[in-house]
């Protein structure tokens, strides 16, 4: 059997999930903020929910469906925003 983070009905949840937190509050986010709103938690052995969250997260931001910001004077941590949610100023 494949792990939970390689079986897509799983993966496909987690990326509903990830887009709800956007949805929700449609601030830009970093990793960690938008793991605590899953409640995800990496725990000690990071189980199964972690490395899902970290393989869809990072699928995402590949695809281009997050959008990375990152500004050395004011963030520490990259941020994202969900790239459907982008105001273009129109």
């Amino acid at each position: 059997m494949r792990p939970d983070y390689d079986f897509r009905p799983c993966r496909i949840g987690m990326r509903r999930d990830i887009e709800a937190v956007f949805d929700r509050d449609r601030v830009w986010l970093g990793m960690f903020q938008v793991r605590a709103r899953l409640n995800v938690e990496p725990g000690d052995s990071g189980g199964p929910d972690w490395k899902l969250f970290q393989s869809v997260l990072a699928e995402m931001i590949g695809h281009g469906l997050l959008i990375y910001s990152f500004s050395p004077k004011h963030d520490q941590f990259p941020r994202y925003l969900l790239s459907r949610l982008m105001n273009r100023g129109d």
